[in-house]
């Protein structure tokens, strides 16, 4: 039994030196996985620094511990500064590296002369202090051979602030959730990232030396945003920017917030601005030098309060139905002209009871809902680098055409419709085309402005007056029409000329 028994326990010792055989000889594959990850960092174009390195956990793990991290970014020169950064393997799996990251550490923005110029008495370098708690990075998968990544944590704050700055900003995410998906470099397959937010806070003040201070507190629930790139490294991103290759983006919110406070004068008499949102969406791309954002938001609402140097004091304001924006065109130089397109859409548009005691006390104007739609399609190009472009010199930008499909705005009883086509000679952006302008119901707008004590009697009496020189009327009762023409050397409405020579 005793014979049994010590061929055991020398079994088991020789399992144990065996495995710390195994583990210790594992030590020097996991330093290389870890040196291959911030290789692959460095070739994005971040270069990373740090102190002492430390590999514990044994037997089952391998915890290696970085002090005195930096890691700057490749554009803007922003530096993220760690105390420490531990990241822990497995000895079953050494491609899968999970890295936790202190709860403090702070983050470097330069500021350059542009920026210190716009707000005087920034310092030359904005320090961001970041509280985080479980922080977490996962990398799984070999770096260039395809990996998988989340990143996760309960908070993430950001805070820059100090009495000396005329700017100071906050920003925090709850429940932060993300994950993406590097393939493979041989895949020629693009990467992918998604990534949630619970709530997202956010908090930004300014002090400007002509004495208006400004602060914003808001809010954002339930964020989710999709994104899909074939810009992999630095190189590429450049190669986007400069109009090769593609990038796509996602997103949707529920509820959002925010109150807009803004005070002036020696007394600071305050007003703010409060804005409400029940959803929004909205995507966004770079696709080969042209660019496309589309965004909109559900159940709408502004609610101003005033000071008490307003009469009443009371808070007014209004809802939207929905709010729309769709933006296309060119974004990096090119020698041929692109499509592009501008879209903007108020729908029921309706003030609340409170400004409508303050426009229309008398209750002299129709109080139907109000929409705003403005459509816009054409061409352009940009001639030169817009990174480049210095105040005071001419915009690279060149006009092919312009075609007006809507700009329609029918609010308080009356309308107003606009279409046409403009063309742009060069190089001057000369336009030359024809816009017909047709109003609804504009004289009866007009006397009710002037019954509600909006307009003076006298120029409404004027303004109509001069009308029959610059419009005919038009098709259905109570339309007016005005045809413009714009030529090399004048501009004409109905035939009469207004401009030139």
């Amino acid at each position: 039994m005793k014979k049994l028994i010590a061929i055991a326990a020398a079994i088991v010792l020789v399992a144990i030196a065996g495995w710390s055989g195994l583990w210790f000889a594992g030590r020097g594959a996991v330093a290389d996985r870890i040196d291959r990850e911030i290789a692959q960092l460095e070739a994005q174009g971040f270069e990373v620094n740090h102190g002492s390195r430390e590999i514990g956990g044994f037997p089952f793990a391998y915890k290696v511990t970085h002090r005195d991290v930096t890691v700057m970014e490749p554009t803007g020169g922003s530096v993220y500064r760690l105390p420490e950064v531990t990241s822990e393997v497995t000895a079953a799996d050494t491609d899968k590296l999970v890295s936790r990251f202190p709860a403090k550490f702070s983050l470097d923005v330069p500021l350059d002369e542009a920026q210190r110029a716009s707000w005087p008495g920034m310092p030359e370098i904005l320090t961001f202090d970041v509280e985080s708690t479980d922080l977490v990075v996962i990398s799984d998968g070999v770096p260039g051979k395809g990996q998988e990544f989340a990143i996760t944590a309960k908070s993430l704050l950001l805070v820059t602030g100090s009495a000396e700055q005329p700017l100071n900003f906050a920003v925090e995410f709850t429940v932060l959730d993300s994950t993406g998906i590097l393939p493979a470099l041989s895949s020629g397959l693009p990467a992918t990232s998604a990534t949630t937010i619970e709530r997202l806070d956010y908090a930004y003040s300014t002090s400007a030396p002509h004495g208006i201070a400004v602060n914003i507190v808001a809010s954002i629930d339930n964020l989710r945003v999709t994104g899909t790139s074939d810009a992999r490294d630095q190189a590429a991103m450049q190669a986007l920017l400069a109009g090769t290759g593609t990038y796509s983006m996602a997103y949707q919110t529920g509820a959002s917030q925010g109150v807009v406070r803004a005070g002036a004068g020696p007394e600071q008499q305050e007003g703010s601005l409060k804005f409400e949102a029940g959803s929004t969406a909205g995507t966004v791309s770079l696709a080969n030098g042209i660019f496309e954002i589309a965004t909109a938001s559900q159940a709408n609402r502004l609610t101003v309060t005033t000071g008490p140097e307003i009469p009443g004091g009371k808070p007014f304001g209004g809802e939207m139905r929905a709010v729309e924006m769709h933006v296309s065109g060119p974004f990096a130089p090119s020698d041929t002209m692109a499509p592009s397109a501008f879209r903007f859409a108020l729908d029921q548009i309706v003030p609340d009871e409170a400004l409508w005691k303050l426009i229309d006390a008398g209750g002299k104007l129709p109080h139907d809902p109000a929409r705003l739609t403005i459509e816009l399609d054409g061409t352009a190009r940009i001639t030169g680098d817009l990174m480049q472009h210095r105040p005071g010199e001419a915009p690279p930008f060149e006009f092919g055409n312009v075609s007006i499909k809507s700009t329609d705005i029918d609010a308080l009883g009356a309308g107003v419709t606009t279409r046409g086509d403009i063309a742009f000679t060069q190089p001057l952006n000369q336009p030359m085309g024809t816009v017909t302008v047709t109003l609804n119901k504009a004289e009866e707008l007009m006397l009710n402005l002037a019954a509600a004590g909006l307009l003076d009697p006298i120029t409404v009496q004027t303004v109509m007056m001069m009308a029959p020189g610059f419009t005919t009327p038009g098709a259905e009762p109570g339309e007016l029409v005005s045809r413009i023409e714009l030529n090399a050397d004048r501009i004409s409405v109905n035939g009469q000329l207004i401009g030139g020579n």
